[in-house]
């Protein structure tokens, strides 16, 4: 047996070596410190009217950013709830949940389960891919040590409800509860902050959208955690969930003044290029007045629609409106 120690040994010393030089292979080729404090989301452009109502958003992934105090304490509590409780207590990985997710991987002979913090995700969706590998777990991991390092918790939770996807092109807590509600973020009821939270975990199967009944059961499921985790009130829990959500429906990215919009984006992309015309944030004050052009559409919709013979016998009928404010 002493003759084997040698190479034992020696096969344990290279062994380590590798996975030391792998690691500080990887951990180099992540962003660095500097970049992650540098680091800048991708951001819809706002085009406002004259009285700096929204009218349309020009984007590639739609966000708007939102400060850490202006999301609601409930909104906050339900993502932690459902998602990562102890996310003020770890330091960006919480071990009990990856070893948990790893019996459950091995048992089910997949990637089944992740056991991310909300720190990992952040460091997923914000920085890596969504390809489940080992390499990219790694990856992850790493990062996540690196966001803890350099950020509060506070700022790690502010990116994360600014960057999570929730479905139907809604990047963000902002984005989703205009999308799915009609509604700022800071408007948001309690039962309602718990709906998005619970899309967290699949947006696209739990979407109030596509399945109503199963996204009320999945918000359920995530009022229940606030309960157990003394976040609120049996009251609080009651009321929250008898309430019955109002969605919105799906509206066009040029639902108002679609000529209008398309000639300020010309103009926009002749001055501008695609990445900061579409990913910078930008807020672009217009001439247009968006009461009096709802008006304009509704009254040209109404005439039109008394011209349907007229339509019917003609390749298109086309309309312009001229209004004066003569005084």
């Amino acid at each position: 047996m002493k003759k084997y120690f040698g190479y034992i040994f020696g096969l344990f010393i290279v062994s380590i070596s590798v996975f030391v030089y792998y690691f500080l292979d990887m951990y180099n080729n992540l962003p660095s410190g500097e970049e992650l404090r540098n680091y800048t989301p991708v951001l819809s452009t706002k085009i406002l009217d004259r009285n700096e109502q929204l009218v349309s958003e020009l984007f590639t992934e739609k966000r708007t950013w939102t400060t850490f105090s202006d999301f609601p304490a409930n909104l906050k509590n339900d993502v932690l709830a459902i998602e990562d409780h102890n996310f003020y207590q770890h330091w960006g990985i919480n071990f009990k949940r990856i070893a948990k997710a790893f019996l459950d991987n091995i048992i089910k002979v997949r990637f089944a389960a992740g056991g991310s913090t909300i720190t990992q995700q952040l460091a997923r969706t914000a920085f890596l891919s969504h390809k489940k590998t080992l390499t990219r777990k790694l990856k992850e991991l790493t990062l996540a040590l690196k966001l803890e390092y350099n950020f509060s918790k506070n700022e790690i939770l502010e990116m994360y409800l600014n960057q999570i996807y929730l479905g139907h092109g809604a990047h963000g807590m902002d984005q989703a509860a205009k999308r799915f509600f009609g509604k700022n973020v800071s408007e948001l009821t309690l039962s309602e902050c718990a709906l998005l939270a619970g899309l967290i975990r699949s947006p696209n199967y739990y979407s109030p959208i596509k399945n109503f009944n199963r996204s009320i059961k999945r918000r359920n499921i995530v009022l229940q955690r606030m309960l157990k985790l003394k976040f609120i009130s049996p009251q609080e829990f009651e009321l929250a969930k008898e309430e019955i959500p109002q969605i919105v429906s799906i509206q066009g990215s040029y639902s108002v003044a679609p000529y209008f919009i398309e000639f300020i984006k010309e103009q926009l992309s002749a001055r501008y290029p695609d990445e900061i015309l579409y990913q910078s944030g930008m807020v672009i004050k217009t001439t247009l007045d968006l009461k009096m052009q709802k008006y304009a559409e509704e009254i040209l919709t109404a005439q039109l629609s008394k011209l349907t013979d007229v339509i019917k016998s003609t390749v298109e009928v086309q309309c312009a409106l001229v209004a004066l404010d003569v005084k």
